[in-house]
C-alpha cells in the first residue's frame, strides 16, 4: 500500500475534489477557414476527456503530430479538420503535478498511430487514469487501421530510399508492397543509383538489397551485367572476358570487357625488369617472410605463432570471438587476420586455422596490393600452404595479376577503377 503524505493528500483533494473553478479548461487553438479550405483531402479529428474529477486541474494537452491543437479539461471536447492520411495522436502533461503527488518516473505522455482516409471521422477518448500507476490513457472509438497501412502512410510522409526499403523488408506480402517497391525503385533512379559513371563495387555491394527487395524491378538485369563483369575484372582471365562478350553482346561494359580481353589475351608476363621490381616491391611488405617462419614452424609451434611472429610485426586489435570463429584483426602498414573455423553443421569436420595478409606497398616503377593466405589442418601433420592468388601489380598504367602461380596481363582498361586505382 502506497503511503501518502498529508500534503500530497491535500494536493490529491485540491486537484480532484474542489469546486469546478479549480479545474483545467478546455482550450481549442482555433482553425481559420483559409486554413480549413487549404485542405485538400480533409478528414476529422475528434477528442474529448472524460468527467474523471481526479486530476481535475490537470489540463491535457493534445498534439497532432507535430502540431498543437489545444488543451482539455474535465468533460471537455473539441475536433478539428486535418489532411487525411498518416495520424501521429501524442497527448501529454506538462504541468508536472502528477509528478508532485506520486513521484517521479509516471509517464507524461501517450502515442497514438492510425491512418485516415479522406472523410473519415476519428474519435478518441482521453483522461488520467488511477490504479496500481497512474497514467493517462486515450481510447479509440474506431478499429485501427493494419500495421502496413500505417507504416506506409508514415514512408509517405517524409520518403526516402532507406524508409522504403525498410517497409519492403518487414511487409513484404502487403497489398502495399508494389506501390512501395515503384517509389523505392525511382528514388533509386533519382539518386543516380543506377548510373554507370556512380557505379563501384562498394555501390554493387549495396543495390543488392534493391535486387532483393524487387526480384523484378527493371535494373534486375543490368545488375546480373554488372556483376558477372565486376567478377571478371576481380579475376581477369579470357574465359571470363569471352563468356561475358557472348552473354551480353550489347553489353554496357562492352568497351571495357574487349580491351582487357586483348591484353589478358597475352598470358603470363614475362618482362624480367618488370618481375624483379614486382618482386622487390612484394619483399618490402615483409610478408613472405613471416609466412616462411612459419611454415619453419612445428604444427606446435604454429598454434603459438599467431600470438608472436604475426603480433610481432603488427599492430592488434580484437575483430571478432565465437565458438565457431576466433579472430584478430592486424594494422599498420599491412593488416593481418587469424581464425580456425570448422563446419559449424558438421561436429566431425577438421578445424582448420588460417592466416590472411593483406597491404600495399611501391617503388617509383611498381605498387603491388598483395593478398596472402596460409591454410593448414592442425589435426594432421600437413604442412601449410602458401598463396598469394587474387594480388596485383601496378605499372605503366596497367594492371597485373598474379593467378596463384604466376604474374600474368590482368587489365588495361578497368572499368571498376575504385577498387583498382590507375593514373591518368
Amino acid at each position: 500500500m502506497k503511503v501518502i503524505s498529508l500534503l500530497s493528500l491535500g494536493m490529491i483533494l485540491l486537484l480532484s475534489g474542489c469546486p469546478s473553478a479549480f479545474y483545467a479548461k478546455t482550450q481549442i487553438n482555433p482553425q481559420s477557414m483559409e486554413d480549413i479550405a487549404g485542405i485538400e483531402n480533409p478528414a476529422t479529428v475528434r477528442i474529448e476527456r472524460d468527467n474523471n474529477v481526479w486530476g481535475g486541474a490537470i489540463p491535457l494537452v493534445i498534439h497532432d503530430g507535430e502540431k498543437e491543437i489545444g488543451q482539455l479539461g474535465p468533460s471537455g471536447a473539441f475536433e478539428w479538420k486535418r489532411e487525411a492520411g498518416y495520424l501521429h495522436l501524442r497527448i501529454s502533461e506538462t504541468t508536472g503535478k502528477v509528478g508532485e503527488i506520486v513521484g517521479q518516473g509516471h509517464p507524461d505522455d501517450i502515442f497514438y498511430e492510425d491512418f485516415q482516409k479522406p472523410g473519415d471521422t476519428h474519435r478518441f477518448i482521453c483522461g488520467i487514469k488511477v490504479d496500481d500507476d497512474v497514467t493517462i490513457r486515450i481510447e479509440p472509438q474506431q478499429e485501427q487501421a493494419a500495421e502496413d497501412i500505417i507504416d506506409f502512410a508514415k514512408v509517405e510522409m517524409q520518403p526516402s530510399i532507406v524508409r522504403y526499403a525498410g517497409f519492403l523488408k518487414a511487409h513484404r506480402r502487403s497489398s502495399l508492397a508494389g506501390r512501395a517497391r515503384n517509389a523505392y525503385e525511382q528514388l533509386l533512379e533519382q539518386a543516380g543509383r543506377f548510373d554507370l559513371e556512380n557505379l563501384s563495387r562498394e555501390t554493387l555491394k549495396n543495390l543488392e538489397e534493391y535486387v532483393d527487395l524487387c526480384p523484378n524491378g527493371k535494373h534486375v538485369k543490368f545488375l546480373e551485367e554488372a556483376k558477372q563483369y565486376s567478377e571478371a575484372e576481380e579475376s581477369p582471365s579470357v574465359d571470363a572476358f569471352t563468356r561475358y562478350i557472348e552473354q551480353w553482346p550489347s553489353g554496357s561494359f562492352l568497351e571495357w570487357a574487349k580491351d582487357n580481353l586483348a591484353f589478358t589475351s597475352r598470358g603470363e608476363l614475362t618482362d624480367p625488369a618488370l618481375l624483379a621490381e614486382i618482386d622487390r616491391t612484394m619483399n618490402s611488405l615483409g610478408m613472405e617472410s613471416v609466412f616462411r617462419n612459419l611454415l619453419e614452424q612445428t604444427k606446435e609451434d604454429r598454434l603459438e605463432a599467431k600470438n608472436s611472429a604475426i603480433m610481432s610485426m603488427l599492430q592488434t586489435s580484437i575483430q571478432y570471438s565465437n565458438e565457431n570463429l576466433n579472430g584478430v584483426t592486424f594494422s599498420g602498414a599491412a593488416k593481418a587476420i587469424y581464425y580456425r573455423f570448422r563446419d559449424p553443421d558438421d561436429p566431425n569436420s577438421t578445424e582448420f586455422e588460417s592466416y590472411f595478409c593483406e597491404g600495399t606497398a611501391s617503388t617509383d616503377q611498381v605498387e603491388v596490393e598483395i593478398h596472402a593466405t596460409l591454410l593448414s589442418s592442425p589435426n594432421t601433420d600437413e604442412e601449410l600452404s602458401y598463396t598469394v592468388r587474387g594480388s596485383w601489380a601496378f605499372a605503366d598504367n596497367k594492371l597485373y595479376y598474379y593467378n596463384g602461380s604466376r604474374w600474368v596481363h590482368g587489365l588495361a582498361n578497368p572499368f571498376f577503377s575504385d577498387d583498382k586505382q590507375t593514373s591518368e
